[in-house]
Order: C-alpha cells, then sequence, then structure tokens
C-alpha cells in the first residue's frame, strides 16, 4: 500500500462520521469533547500532527458506535502520510514542503522576508550546534555562508 491509497485523516473522519450519520459536532459529543472545534480543526488540517491519545479517543468513540474495525495505527498512517503526489526531498516532513511551496506562491518581497529570516535561523541554529560540538556532515559545515 502506497500513501496514495491512504486517504486523509480528515477524510477518514469524514468517512467514518459518514458511515454512523454523525456530524462533527456527534463525534466531539462521543470523544467527551465540549467544544468540537479542535476536532474540526483535525478534520480541516490545521491541525496537522494531533496526539496519538487524541486519535486513541476518536478510535474508542468510533467502536462503542459499532465500527470495531478502526484502529489507532490506520489514524496515524492517515495522520503521517504525505500529501498526494507531493514529494517529500531530503525526507523533510510534508508540511514543511507545503509551507515552503506556500511561500514560494507569494510575492517576491514576502518571498525574500521569510528567506532572509530563514537564513539568519539556520546561521544562528549552525552557531548553537557547533557551540556544542555537534557535527552536521563529513565536511563540518551545517550551513554555509554566501
Amino acid at each position: 500500500m502506497t500513501s496514495d491509497d491512504i486517504p486523509s485523516l480528515g477524510v477518514l473522519i469524514r468517512q467514518y462520521n459518514a458511515l454512523l450519520g454523525w456530524s462533527q459536532v456527534d463525534l466531539a459529543r462521543a470523544c467527551g469533547m465540549s467544544d468540537p472545534a479542535p476536532l474540526n480543526r483535525i478534520v480541516r488540517g490545521k491541525i496537522l500532527k494531533p496526539h496519538e491519545t487524541t486519535l486513541q479517543t476518536i478510535v474508542e468513540a468510533y467502536q462503542a458506535a459499532g465500527l470495531t474495525g478502526v484502529t489507532v495505527e490506520e489514524l496515524v498512517a492517515a495522520r503521517d502520510r504525505p500529501a498526494r503526489g507531493e514529494e517529500t526531498p531530503f525526507g523533510f516532513p510534508a508540511q514543511w514542503v507545503r509551507l515552503i511551496r506556500s511561500v514560494l506562491a507569494q510575492g517576491e518581497e514576502v518571498q525574500d522576508s521569510l528567506f532572509r529570516k530563514w537564513s539568519l535561523d539556520l546561521q544562528e541554529t549552525s552557531r548553537l550546534l557547533a557551540s556544542r560540538g555537534a557535527r552536521s556532515d563529513p565536511e563540518g559545515q551545517l550551513f554555509e555562508d554566501d
């Protein structure tokens, strides 16, 4: 099974809710949540990595409602899968790739501003690691100054 075969966590939750005839409010109640907003953010992909304990609570609610085949492992796989067709170069997390692509879709001024900030952050990280004796690659350079 490839990551393209696994639906996103939001899609999976919507599918299970549809099987039960539940809304997100119904699922939130079944999970013991008084406020469905956090669950809505998970379904919309605004919370990218919900805790495994949260996923366990969702699974328990589905199982109590009769969906006994739902597992934490399935929800974790859906949570952790890269976006469809999305390459993750250098093993970067998919959300980092999406962030960079989103920045690239902005105007040149926004791009330059963010890239300057990221460059400063990388330089500071390099200095911090070097001060702790960390070696980042065979040449000993984490970040090369331009």
